[in-house]
């Protein structure tokens, strides 16, 4: 914990000059230096109140100023405060959240999704992307919703690749699966997702007969080919889940 505190949050003697340019002696300056700290470590601005205590007092104790308690009450909601994120920004060479960025989250996003089904998977090479342009990173809120919101739009192409793939005849002969015949009181859908019996000599037959059924689904292969493993795996355990 100490170590940390030491190897990430100690102020440099260029970053005590940078912040005696700019700011006064006391909480104007203990202000400026944990925005700047904090945004080195996190990527984007984080309320100064909210930052943990230990956190605060460690700069404080290392930048020779005095501390104590809501010592950042009053810079937390003043017009400094929002004049020193833009020095921060000049400082550290980073470009503010904008248009260019949210274009590229869209597109590192929506290529992740293509290959990644896990939410947090496509977040974070959307956020490699944005450190790599050295754009400053949106609230993570922003990064769930636009996540969700790609991998959805390129499941629903993959669904669309598919449905292209198969003819009228085929589409039936699927609808079929999701229909109770009359023999029964469950669909074929419910049949296809149980498990085997046992291979044994008294179920022989219904395992040479499920065999055949089987095969006989197993046409469709082909408009899954183009579609990444991962997807697949991800469509067949959703599919599994869900009943007709």
């Amino acid at each position: 914990r100490e170590k940390e505190l030491t190897e990430i949050y100690t102020p440099t003697l260029e970053e005590l000059n940078l912040a005696s340019q700019h700011t006064r002696k006391g909480a104007t300056q203990l202000g400026f230096l944990v925005l700047l700290k904090t945004f080195q470590r996190l990527g984007y601005f984080v309320s100064p109140t909210n930052v943990p205590q230990a956190i605060v007092k460690h700069i404080a104790q290392s930048s020779g100023l005095a501390y104590y308690l809501d010592v950042l009450g009053n810079y937390e909601t003043s017009r400094t405060r929002w004049r020193h994120t833009n020095i921060v920004r000049d400082y550290l060479s980073i470009n503010h959240y904008q248009t260019q960025a949210r274009r590229i989250i869209v597109k590192s996003m929506a290529d992740a999704a293509r290959t990644k089904n896990d939410l947090a998977d496509i977040i974070n090479v959307a956020i490699e992307e944005l450190v790599h342009h050295r754009y400053e990173l949106p609230v993570f809120n922003t990064l769930v919703r636009a996540a969700t919101r790609v991998r959805g739009t390129i499941d629903k192409a993959f669904y669309r690749q598919v449905s292209q793939h198969l003819n009228q005849e085929s589409c039936k002969n699927l609808d079929s699966l999701f229909v109770i015949p009359k023999s029964t009181s469950k669909t074929p859908w419910h049949e296809l997702k149980q498990d085997p019996g046992r291979p044994i000599l008294k179920n022989l037959k219904a395992l040479v007969w499920r065999l055949k059924w089987l095969s006989e689904l197993n046409t469709y292969q082909s408009a899954l080919s183009r579609i990444p493993n991962v997807k697949l795996k991800h469509f067949a355990a959703e599919a599994m889940s869900l009943d007709a």
